[in-house]
């Protein structure tokens, strides 16, 4: 036999759904073994016990979201078992009411979750300069790039973007565009 063990953390709306009898019926069908279980976060734990290639029909299973269950991440890891499990059960967080109102009350904060916009790890900044914003301030139109390209400038862009968590930054210095430019505004751009 080749039993191996799995352990699985699905997030989205997974709780107050009946997704974790789900998990019970699929496991039962496949002849696994373990346990599933709601957490704290809002996730659901599984821990399955049984032949490979029944763990990899489980996945395959629950990747599709079944019910009214909507799966938004799946994370797993393939273990050597650790302990064994004589079978398949859904652990509860106290008694039937407790742990039903906790499910629900899970499932509303996945509901009404605002959904925060995403932050990229990378991003690139073309300091190219503002011609109208220095000749508005009485400037020749070069001096825009001055003021873009300036280290006080870049640093509080580096500062800010350090702020809300982007982790990597490019500097795009000269666009295929400003080979049109006047000679001395490439000087200045350079």
């Amino acid at each position: 036999m080749n039993e191996k063990e799995i352990e699985i953390f699905a997030n989205g709306r997974v709780q107050g759904v009946n997704f974790r009898n789900t998990v019970k019926k699929y496991a039962d069908k496949l002849n696994l073994k373990g346990f599933v279980e709601n957490k704290e976060d809002g996730s659901v734990q599984i821990l399955l016990q049984g032949e490979r290639t029944n763990l990899s029909n489980f996945l395959s299973l629950i990747q599709n979201s079944p019910g009214l269950a909507k799966i938004e991440k799946l994370s797993y890891n393939w273990k050597n078992i650790s302990k064994n499990y004589p079978d398949f059960k859904v652990i509860k967080q106290g008694n039937f009411l407790l742990d039903q109102t906790k499910s629900f009350m899970n499932l509303g904060k996945s509901l009404l979750k605002l959904k925060k916009n995403p932050i990229p790890i990378h991003i690139a900044i073309i300091p190219d300069g503002n011609r109208r914003w220095a000749k508005k301030k009485g400037y020749e139109g070069s001096f825009g790039h001055y003021k873009a390209g300036s280290y006080e400038n870049l640093e509080s862009l580096f500062k800010e973007a350090q702020r809300l968590g982007v982790k990597y930054m490019s500097i795009w210095g000269f666009s295929t565009e400003n080979w049109e430019r006047s000679k001395e505004e490439q000087k200045a751009i350079f």
